[in-house]
């Protein structure tokens, strides 16, 4: 509020009520009109202010933070999408569709496409990970005010009193009744520049009275306008819009992060849905394995009781069925325990009974078998440099840690600000919305400060210069680290794909040894022992099988959502790209996040790889590089 100093001395005495006297009866009526229009106004700006509900205030918020979102990924992503925090779960049987059991009939199952979509309806993890977002944006929008157009702000103050004073009776006089009622008002609109200067606009309206008369009402006003701008620390080089370009950057940064979360999710769900189907599988076949060990172990113990054979081979037996019975219970648990953390991941109750696409998801795994990557391994380090977002932090905060150098070397400056001022009176009492222009008030003046221990700044640019190398080792150790994920991604990739072959492989000759022992039993050329370690081979290599083949679908998909390759589209299914998606639009706009050329080792190693790697590295390569330019 901006301070009219020619009226304290009026206003304290109204409110000591030192105004006494008669009043004509003009003057009450004039002073009725006044107190009953100043009670109007008052009464209108209560009800204006307790008319904004709090659900408006709510509905301001999601315009501001949608608006945000919607702002940043068009920077981020090229294009906005739908986002709503609004937490709607849907009903999961909504989604359930009808397939064949492992007995044959008919139940209703959710596939695994079908449980991305009740995720991202239902999960809580994906709920709660939204409404960070929306924070995140309702913050942004926050504090953008006074950057991007004029920051308001203002306020109503009303304070009415009466008091009465007894004077003992008749004797003392009457007793003395003292009432005002005073109402300040003020309304400014600030402007912030990127070079440090702050230009502000300001009006204010006060208004006191006892009720007595015009004489004894004051009314004042005053408009302002005040313009500052430091001259030498923290002047002309952008410090002061630092803060706010580090929270526009990160803030786009966390809408690309969460498009990506998007996809990482979707491969988490599919990795639990698999797990639980894979424990299923391995379930199924201990209880097929231990039919097979129940009849291996009567027809020992009929051949051990007709004296064919000892007794030790039936204890053998027996033993291989009671270990295969304990192997089947824990197998159980562990399914059970899946089967309930998936639920809680799909954000369902514990208590809904859910079935699984078994055994139709694993026979369309295994009948496409695993899929070949997109690109050779060359090519995949080169994309993971401008689309791995950890990469992308290290290099903002590579940048911010250089830039915080140069802000403690700007606080040995000292401080020297010019300000200037001017500013108008309103017409005394009658009419105090009428500005008088002819009497403003101009000013100007500087004001310098300077510290002459300069220790605090001293330390804090030698801490900052720390923190810039820091910086600069851990970008360093991030990129190497990114190589190596890559790296790792394919070797893992490549073990796994090897392993489905070879246990398919080890299956198929598992089968055909089952199958010969059981006719060399039958001829009395195979022992028991024989038996048994045929049945424990096929069950091992069926459960490897199976292990092989999720593992390999898994590891590839959280490769591809890495590398930018995943897409979720509008109706929550997950679909591979045909180039990589990475940051090249927030590359554009902040140049320092640009990936740093390959270093000569890379350069030799990627010279050194197949032919046919450097071709499919070209190709991958291409249009890639030109969007990122």
């Amino acid at each position: 509020m901006f301070v009219i100093p020619s009226k304290n001395r009026h206003v304290s005495g109204l409110k000591e009520g030192r105004w006494t006297g008669r009043s004509s009866s003009g003057d009450t009526i004039r002073r009725s009109g006044r107190s009953l229009l100043l009670i109007v106004i008052l009464t209108a700006i209560i009800a204006l202010i307790s008319g904004c509900k709090s659900s408006q205030y709510a509905e301001w918020a999601d315009r501001a933070a949608y608006s945000a979102v919607s702002e940043a990924q068009g920077a981020a992503l090229g294009e906005a999408y739908q986002f709503d925090i609004t937490y709607n779960p849907v009903d999961c049987n909504h989604y359930l569709r009808q397939a064949e059991g492992i007995d044959g009939n008919d139940v209703h199952v959710l596939t695994v496409e079908d449980a991305l979509k009740v995720a991202f309806h239902n999960s809580r993890s994906f709920q709660t990970r939204k409404e960070a977002l929306y924070s995140s944006a309702l913050f942004l929008a926050n504090v953008s005010r006074g950057w991007e157009g004029l920051l308001p702000s203002g306020g109503v103050d009303a304070v009415g009193e009466m008091t009465r004073t007894s004077r003992g009776g008749p004797e003392g006089g009457p007793d003395n009744t003292n009432r005002y009622i005073s109402a300040d008002g003020n309304y400014s609109l600030a402007k912030r520049l990127v070079g440090g200067g702050m230009l502000t606009l300001g009006a204010s309206l006060d208004y006191v009275t006892n009720f007595l008369g015009l004489s004894d009402t004051m009314a004042g006003s005053l408009v302002q306008a005040t313009f500052t701008q430091p001259l030498l620390r923290g002047a002309w080089k952008d410090l002061a819009f630092e803060d706010q370009h580090r929270l526009e950057r990160d803030f786009l940064i966390e809408v690309y992060e969460f498009d990506r979360f998007r996809q990482t999710f979707a491969v988490n769900i599919m990795q639990q849905y698999y797990r639980v189907l894979t424990l299923r599988d391995t379930l199924e076949n201990s209880r097929t394995n231990i039919k097979r060990l129940t009849t291996a172990y009567l027809t020992t113990k009929a051949l051990v009781e007709g004296g064919q054979l000892r007794r030790t081979q039936a204890d053998q037996a027996e033993q291989n069925l009671l270990g295969s019975q304990i192997s089947f219970e824990q197998t159980q648990l562990a399914y059970s325990q899946a089967l309930d953390n998936f639920k809680i991941a799909l954000g369902l109750p514990i208590s809904r009974e859910l079935n699984l696409d078994y055994p139709g998801a694993l026979k369309r795994l295994n009948e496409n078998g695993p899929q070949p990557l997109p690109f050779a391994e060359s090519s995949a380090i080169d994309t993971s440099f401008v689309t791995d977002t950890t990469l992308l932090r290290a290099r903002a905060g590579a940048r911010d840690a250089e830039k915080d150098v140069e802000i403690a070397e700007n606080d040995f400056l000292p401080q020297l600000d010019l300000e200037l001022a001017a500013s108008a009176p309103g017409t005394d009492n009658a009419q105090p919305a009428r500005i008088q222009t002819h009497r403003h008030t101009r000013s100007a003046r500087l004001v310098f400060n300077y510290n002459l221990d300069q220790t605090d700044n001293r330390d804090a640019y030698r801490n900052a210069m720390i923190s810039r190398n820091r910086a600069k080792r851990n970008l360093a150790e991030v990129e190497d680290t990114t190589t190596l994920d890559v790296l790792n991604s394919f070797r893992s990739l490549k073990q796994s794909k090897e392993s489905y072959v070879l246990q398919a492989k080890s299956v198929a000759i598992a089968k055909r040894r089952t199958t010969l022992v059981g006719i060399e039993r039958q001829q009395g050329e195979a022992s028991t022992r024989d038996v048994l370690e045929a049945e424990d081979a096929l069950n091992s290599s069926l459960n490897g099988l199976t292990s092989s083949l999720v593992n390999y679908t898994i590891t590839r998909l959280e490769f591809l959502a890495s590398l930018g390759m995943l897409e979720v589209a509008a109706d929550e299914v997950l679909i591979e790209r045909e180039i990589p998606f990475g940051y090249d639009r927030l590359q554009e706009r902040y140049r320092y996040l640009n990936s740093r050329e390959p270093d000569e080792n890379q350069a030799t190693t990627a010279a050194s790889r197949e032919s046919g790697e450097a071709e499919t590295t070209e190709e991958m390569q291409g249009p890639f590089a030109e969007k990122a330019h």
